[in-house]
């Protein structure tokens, strides 16, 4: 269990920063969608 806690917190960081990428490019196509169309 103990070798395995860090790939567990690894993979945890890795998920959360794929998350924010992806919101923050989500996030950007909004904005620019918005400033374009304005």
């Amino acid at each position: 269990m103990e070798q395995m806690m860090p790939s567990n917190i690894m993979f945890g960081v890795l998920l959360v920063m794929v998350c924010r990428l992806t919101f923050v490019c989500l996030e950007t196509r909004i904005f620019l969608g918005v400033v374009f169309s304005l």
